[in-house]
């Protein structure tokens, strides 16, 4: 009776043990690709808060661009702090997901935001490059949710997320007789109400503005303006204002491709300087 009863735990068992397997392997299968997709995101503001230029070249998409080489560089140049948490993961095909992540950089809350991590070269990869961040304290506050598509935005900042790069810039190089129009890595300075060349944001670029000769100082301030270079003369983007008493520098984060800058006096003119440094 005893010998009846252990064979047929034994075949209950084997019965039963591929049903575990199977599931088993199904279900961590799943699992470890939404963890890859979790640590690529991790990984990338760890980078940052660390100072981990290895780290952030393995966590980001396009890791061989020379803007992204740049940052990796440079990380110990910038002085953040960066609080985050995934709040959830959606997968949009077999290589792409959206993760929705909720952050506060040098204690500032930013809108819950729509990152894509994307399978590159067969290693999940963080992409920021299509995310920007619209500064609702700037002089064109009023203007945002005109001219931009926004999908998430707070008190602090509006969100815009475009779902290809709006120009691609190798196709522009070609069509380009020189390679001097586009500008990189480096500092441009120009006088008041001139427009820059097309210079590349590799995620963070600032402005320093001098007037040297405001007609209203004590009732005027400098406005300082991004365009998109897709049209001709640059479409207007974003800016932000600055003192018209003395130099000031202004910063634009989030911004990733070619754009242009200008500076000028807003409402009684006068002369000037600006200098971007990128």
């Amino acid at each position: 009776m005893f010998k009846k009863l252990l064979a047929s735990l034994v075949l209950l068992c084997m019965c039963i043990a591929p049903s575990f397997a199977l599931a088993s392997a199904a279900d961590p299968s799943a699992s470890s690709e939404l963890d890859l997709v979790r640590n690529a995101v991790t990984n990338f503001y760890e980078s940052i808060n660390n100072k981990d230029s290895e780290l952030y070249l393995q966590s980001i998409a396009n890791p061989e661009e020379p803007a992204n080489q740049y940052n990796a560089v440079n990380l110990s140049n910038e002085d953040l702090i960066i609080n985050f948490d995934i709040i959830d993961i959606e997968k949009v095909n077999d290589s792409k997901y959206t993760v929705n992540v909720a952050k506060t950089q040098n204690g500032v809350e930013y809108p819950l935001t729509p990152y894509d991590v994307i399978l590159q070269d067969g290693q999940w990869r963080f992409d920021p490059s299509n995310i920007v961040f619209y500064d609702k304290k700037d002089l064109y506050a009023d203007h945002i949710n005109e001219n931009v598509n926004v999908v998430s935005e707070n008190e602090n900042y509006a969100v815009s997320k475009t779902e290809t790069n709006p120009i691609d810039y190798n196709e522009a190089f070609a069509s380009v007789n020189t390679l001097s129009v586009f500008t990189t890595l480096g500092s441009l300075s120009y006088n008041f109400g001139n427009m820059s060349t097309d210079i590349y944001f590799s995620g963070t670029i600032t402005v320093k503005t001098t007037p040297t000769n405001a007609n209203n100082p004590s009732d005027d301030f400098v406005a300082v303006e991004v365009y998109n270079v897709a049209s001709s003369g640059g479409a207007y983007l974003t800016g932000k204002t600055a003192s018209a008493t003395g130099s000031a520098t202004t910063t634009f984060s989030g911004y990733y491709g070619y754009y242009k800058v200008s500076a000028y006096l807003y409402n009684y003119g006068g002369a000037g300087t600006f200098t971007i440094n990128y």
